[in-house]
Order: structure tokens, then sequence, then C-alpha cells
């Protein structure tokens, strides 16, 4: 059994990620007892919970706790039986942040952890995570983190089909974007090949919708571009964002060429609660929640995506009136995230190359334009080298033996959620060094 976005699986998992209270309460069962927790990420939950807290788990000494719990986010978890209860982390940034207040005694000796709105402290001093699911990089050269290559990942966008307003139909599920359409879509700026274009809240065209909260934003068929639009046609969508701490959102905008700031993009942004797609945003990431309004469109992980297709994942997709895009490359070449639907959905060439094995053999290098990536599992630097405890966990988080995440039994599992396995990062040689962000 699994730990899904919604539900947690029997026995320990149960005590694991349901001992959910309130900071007031008393728990009424035992807490659970484990020489590991994680967490963080969403877009990498699912695939953490198949390898811990499934019933046929690689690792169950590790506890893996979900980003929200029934889609609640911020309520309390309590992960060590010497612990404090604490706010859930909920995304890669608050991972990153909870990973640093348990471990950066130089950065924040008092050990608080500040996240969740409103904001309320956390003191971890007890242990509390021993390591952060990450679906974004590391900022910086340096720093008292390190980044641990997990698993392959494509970010790219899903969308709802349905017709808006007087269009004959809606957005094809061969939608493909290139960079320049996706910046301009986030930016309020027109694209320079007519894909993007804006009008008034009266129908009236406009040449920049940067302070229009208002403004209409339409894709359009050009001719010459291979976007799978008929030439002429034209669809109103709705541009939004994940909310602020996914690792999704950041790699996303990083890749867009866009800013990760709330509300610094254009202002028709679904980015905060009550913008235009809804009361409900900014969303949980790779949530079809997102997607249940005509013309809606989000980054979506393209491992998600496929896993929750395929049934290894909680289900949130709608086929009748969800999709996920292609991206067009500078030669004009469509590169799709996804192949395929159901339980056929698979990985597509976005994810990049691979070596005979079926295995992704070279790191991405980020930047705009670049939507394959790769996930982390972050620990605190001195755990290289450090207490034997430390050690065995970056044994587990980089080794290729029996019981560690690339055993043959790991690899599977990794597989089994749409994500990709790679050849190049057993061992600490590739892990990647990182700072702790401020006021954590």
């Amino acid at each position: 059994m699994k730990l899904s976005k919604k539900f947690v699986a029997s026995g320990v998992a149960v005590l694991a990620t349901s001992a959910l209270v309130s900071m007031a309460a008393v728990p009424a069962f035992a807490d659970p007892v484990r020489p590991y927790a994680t967490v963080g990420s969403d877009t990498i939950q699912d695939v953490w919970n198949g390898l811990t807290n499934d019933s046929t788990a690689v690792v169950p000494s590790i506890a893996s706790f979900d980003a929200t719990s029934n889609g609640v986010a911020y309520n309390t978890i309590h992960t060590k039986t010497a612990g404090t209860w604490f706010s859930r982390p909920n995304g890669s940034g608050d991972g990153q942040k909870a990973e640093c207040a348990t471990w950066d005694t130089t950065g924040d000796p008092t050990h608080l952890l500040n996240i969740s709105t409103p904001a309320s402290s956390w003191n971890l001093n007890n242990q509390e995570v021993d390591f952060a699911r990450s679906s974004s990089g590391p900022s910086g050269t340096s720093g008292p983190l390190t980044y641990l290559p997990f698993a392959r990942d494509a970010v790219s966008m899903g969308y709802n089909t349905q017709v808006v307003g007087a269009a004959s139909s809606g957005l094809p599920s061969g939608l493909a974007l290139t960079t320049a359409d996706i910046t301009a879509l986030y930016k309020g700026l027109p694209s320079a090949d007519g894909v993007v274009t804006f009008e008034t809240a009266g129908g009236v065209a406009e040449s920049d919708a940067h302070a229009d909260a208002t403004a209409q934003v339409f894709l359009n068929g050009v001719a010459g571009n291979n976007n799978g639009l008929a030439v002429g046609s034209s669809f109103q969508v709705f541009p939004t964002l994940p909310q602020s701490a996914s690792g999704t959102r950041k790699f996303f905008a990083s890749a867009a060429g866009i800013s990760n700031t709330q509300g610094a993009n254009a202002a028709y942004v679904s980015d905060a609660p009550g913008s235009v797609t809804g009361t409900g945003a900014p969303y949980e990431e790779n949530n079809g929640r997102a997607l249940t309004v005509a013309g809606a469109i989000i980054p979506f992980s393209a491992a998600q995506w496929i896993s929750q297709q395929t049934g290894a994942a909680t289900n949130t997709l709608n086929n009748t009136t969800m999709a996920i895009a292609s991206f067009i490359d500078t030669s004009n070449v469509v590169n799709a995230a996804v192949i395929g639907s159901g339980s056929s959905a698979a990985q597509g060439p976005m994810f990049g190359s691979t070596d005979f094995s079926g295995n992704f053999n070279v790191a991405p290098v980020p930047g705009v334009g670049v939507f394959n990536r790769d996930t982390y599992d972050i620990i605190a630097a001195s755990f290289i080298g450090g207490t034997p405890k430390q050690s065995a966990l970056v044994s587990t988080l980089s080794g290729g033996g029996t019981g560690q995440i690339f055993s043959s039994g790991g690899k599977t599992i990794i597989k089994k959620f749409g994500f990709g396995v790679l050849s190049y990062s057993t061992g600490t040689g590739s892990a990647l060094p990182g700072t702790c962000p401020a006021g954590y």
C-alpha cells in the first residue's frame, strides 16, 4: 500500500502521516517510530511514499510525510517521538526551510522554522527532519545543504480543453507552445509569432496587458507555427501558477524566464486567492483541481501526470476536459512531455536523452527554455562523513545496494511513478551544494 496525495496507508504509515492535530490537541495514539523522516515536495512525495510507506517499501526506515493532508495545508505533524509538533511543510521550499531549521546551527542556532499563513514558528531541535524532498535545484554554489540527485522529470503545462466564450471549440489535445509563447503568457506581452495576444474586457485588442487584471488572453493558430492550433483559430486561456512554496513553480519560472515572486508577473495571472480563475487559487501543484475552469493552464510535472494517468498515484485528472502541452524547440520541433494517456501514458522526448539501459545519463543544465529537470533529496552537508546514522542515510539516498533507493527494487518504483532513473547519480560525486533561504 502507498501513501497517496489524499490518503495514508495502513500500519505505521498511518501514524506517520495521519496523526494530525491542532497545536493544542493531544495525540490519541502512539507516534511513529522510524529512524528518519522526510518532508517537502508534492511532486516526488508519491514516489517517495512508494519507496518508504508502501507495504513493499525498499526503505521502510524512512517516514515520508505528504505536503498536505487530504488537501489541507499547514496542519501539524509529529515526526519523532521526542520531537515537537510542527506545521506540515508544503512543497520544496518549505521542506528546504525545515531541513535548514533542523540542522543549520550556524545560520539558525535557535532552530526556528517559520512557515504557513499566518506565520508561526516551531523549534526543531530534536532532529525532526532528516532530509527534504525537492523538485527544484539549489540556489547558490555553496552553503550548508547538499542536493543529492534523485530522479528525472519534465515540466510542461496542463490545461483545460473546454470552450471559453464564443469559440466554436476548445483547445486541442495536441497544443504545443514555444518558450517565447510561455513567457508572453505570464509576462503579459504579446508574443512575436502572434500566438499570444490580448484584449481588454470590452473585446478591444491591446498590446500590453501588464497592468490590466481583467485582460483577456488568447492563443492563436498561426501559419508556420507548429502549435496544433488551426490557422485563424483563437482560444481564450487563464494562466495560473501553483502556490508559492512549490518547487515546480520555482523551476518553471526559471525555465520560462518569468518571476517566481507572487504577484510579480502579469496582473491577470491567477496567483493569489480571489484571482481570475476562482477563489481557490493559488493551487497545490500537480492537481487537476487547478484545471476545472475552462481554459485554465498551469505548470504540471510530466511524471506526476503519467503516474496519475496510470493509477500509480491518486488521479486528479479528467481526460475528457484536461490535457498536457508539448513544447516547440528552437528548430520548430515538437517535444512531447507525455506520450499516450491512461494506462499507456509514458515519458516523452522532453525528458531528455537516455543510455542503452533507458536511464538518463546527462544532467540538464538549468536555464530559460530547459524544461527537463532532476529532482533532489536535500541533506545537511555535514551528513557526508558525519555520524554513523547520518552516513547510513547518505548511503541509502545515493548508493546502489540492497535496501537503497537505486537498488533494482528502488528503480522499479521510481519508474512506476513516471520518473526516470539517473545513471550518473550513484554516490555523492554528482551532489550539488546549496544555501538556506532567508527567514526560515
